[in-house]
Parts: structure tokens; C-alpha cells; sequence
């Protein structure tokens, strides 16, 4: 395998595993702002050309525009806008990176 693919696999593994650690921490903040598991179980970040994206299934769309953004009667938790403006951790994609070069045998 030549170094520019090594390399290329490193980042994509990078990515993959920055995912991963910040999902973990997405979800622990969501648990801490009392949103039900059902939602917080299908939520996930993907890290991916640099940008972070909050995933979860259309059919919560609705329960979670409540819990993120509330009505009338019920106060907003800002949950996911808060995480990706305060709580986004980029040392997340170095320790990602870090594993991912060690599994490719570059360092």
C-alpha cells in the first residue's frame, strides 16, 4: 500500500473514531439534560470532512425539535445546539487520529 493510501485510511479512521467519542459525549450530555433514552440511544455525530453533524432517525424529528427548542408550556433544552457550539472537542479527532496511525503501522 503506498503512503498517500495510508494515509487516507488514517484520516477516514480518524473520522470514524472521533465519531465515536463524541456520540459518547453527545449522549452523556443529552442524559444530563434528562432527555429520554429512546431518543438519545438513536442519536449519533458523524465527523467527516471536518464538519460535525448530529444524526437521528425522521420519525423523531418532532420529539426532538420539543426537547431542543420546547413550546409554550415547556422551557427549551438546548441540547444539541449548545454541543455543537460549546462542547465540540477537537482534541477528540487528534486522540482519533492518533489510534488510527497506530493502527496502520505509521507510528
Amino acid at each position: 500500500m503506498r503512503l498517500s493510501e495510508l494515509i487516507l485510511n488514517s484520516v477516514s479512521g480518524a473520522e470514524a473514531q472521533d465519531s465515536f467519542i463524541t456520540t459518547q459525549r453527545l449522549k452523556t450530555w443529552c442524559r444530563m439534560n434528562k432527555w429520554p433514552e429512546t431518543v438519545v440511544s438513536q442519536i449519533s455525530v458523524v465527523h467527516k470532512d471536518g464538519e460535525y453533524k448530529i444524526y437521528y432517525p425522521p420519525h423523531l424529528s418532532a420529539q426532538v425539535n420539543f426537547l431542543e427548542y420546547g413550546d409554550q408550556d415547556t422551557p427549551p433544552s438546548a441540547v444539541l445546539r449548545n454541543f455543537l457550539t460549546n462542547f465540540i472537542d477537537q482534541d477528540s479527532f487528534a486522540t482519533g487520529m492518533s489510534w488510527s496511525l497506530k493502527e496502520q503501522g505509521l507510528i
